[in-house]
């Protein structure tokens, strides 16, 4: 029971006989009992610590709890709902990203990918490219190609003719670029060509042997030898072997073949076979 004449109820504790409409009522350090300030719409009532009245906070909280998948955050004044949602669960190891305006999702994981972007600039994890955990890197679709021609061709060029030179059997293929002895570039880029042509039955008037990769914008003629002079003699064969090796720019659809051309006396050089007579190339950047 409360008396109001001496400010002192039936426990003999103080109080305040005037208290703020709408405040809070605490015991103060002196054990009186006072009340708060009233606070404003959306403040909440805070600690100061030991010894400090408690008071309503200076930001504002919202009223109501907002749109589902919305947080809490700090606009510099008040406390604010986002305008972002928010997944109200996670999967493991999958990493959040702006699927759409203001919603937050996530990227599906996959084992050793990468995260890469489509052309439309959408982030995934990309298996194409996988590292390992030694940190060796793979790429599975990078276009690249190793072929070379089965059998012995004969009398292919020798009075000048230009011979393409005819790779009938893959070792490799990625992509499937290569079809009827010539690769055709899946997308621009610079591509390293390298191989080796050998040819046989070659004469002393045979002076010159020329390899030249052909391509759609670019012929580049890639080795030139004496083949008189340079042929192997010992096994009577009159053998050559001419190595190549070029980075070449290509657009997408651009195609490359590999030339051959002897000069100096008759058509009666021929195309050794097996792998001797190789072509490998693959897209570098």
């Amino acid at each position: 029971m409360v008396n109001n004449s001496s400010g002192t109820n039936t426990s003999g504790n103080l109080f305040q006989t005037s208290l703020t409409a709408d405040g809070v009522l605490y015991a103060d350090g002196s054990k009186a009992i006072s009340s708060t300030a009233a606070g404003t719409s959306g403040q909440v009532l805070q600690s100061a610590g030991a010894g400090v009245a408690p008071a309503y906070s200076t930001a504002t909280f919202p009223a109501t709890a907002g749109t589902s998948g919305t947080l809490l955050q700090s606009n510099g004044t008040n406390i604010v709902n986002t305008t972002a949602t928010y997944p109200t669960t996670t999967t493991a190891n999958r990493i959040l990203y702006s699927s759409a305006t203001s919603v937050v999702g996530e990227i599906t994981t996959a084992n050793s990918g990468v995260l890469a972007t489509s052309s439309a600039g959408a982030p995934s994890i990309n298996t194409n490219i996988a590292i390992a955990t030694g940190g060796q890197v793979t790429m599975a679709s990078q276009p690249s190609f190793s072929v070379y021609n089965l059998n012995n061709v004969t009398s292919v060029t020798g009075d000048g003719t230009a011979y393409t030179v005819n790779f009938d059997t893959e070792l490799a293929d990625v992509g499937g670029n290569f079809a009827s002895s010539t690769f055709t570039a899946p997308v621009t880029g610079n591509y390293l060509f390298c191989g080796e042509v050998t040819i046989y039955n070659l004469g002393v008037a045979h002076t010159q042997a020329l390899i030249t990769i052909i391509t759609t914008s670019n012929n580049i003629a890639m080795g030139w030898q004496n083949s008189a002079l340079t042929r192997e003699l010992a096994s009577g064969n009159n053998i050559l072997g001419i190595p190549f090796c070029v980075v070449v720019p290509m657009a997408a659809t651009n195609t490359a073949s590999i030339q051959l051309e002897v000069s100096g006396s008759t058509k009666t050089v021929n195309l050794f076979g097996g792998k001797g007579c190789i072509f490998s190339g693959q897209l570098l950047s």
